[in-house]
């Protein structure tokens, strides 16, 4: 999973918001809006709490990402 494939997944579904990602995973608020924004990098532990959150709303990976 990479950032574009997360704003992707994140525009396509209106009612999944940052903060619901947020809360669901653990991660902060600011965090993710700076990983979303391109200000941060994705580090494998933000990516490990997000996946479970994505994948119940439907995310699918591949094992390219």
């Amino acid at each position: 999973m990479n950032i574009d494939d997360l704003k992707t997944f994140i525009n396509k579904r209106p009612l999944l918001t940052m903060r619901g990602l947020s809360v669901e995973s653990g991660i902060s608020d600011g965090l993710l809006g700076k990983i979303l924004r391109g200000d941060r990098k994705m580090t494998d532990n933000v990516r490990e709490k997000l996946l479970p959150v994505l994948k119940k709303y439907g995310f699918e990976t591949t094992l390219n990402n």
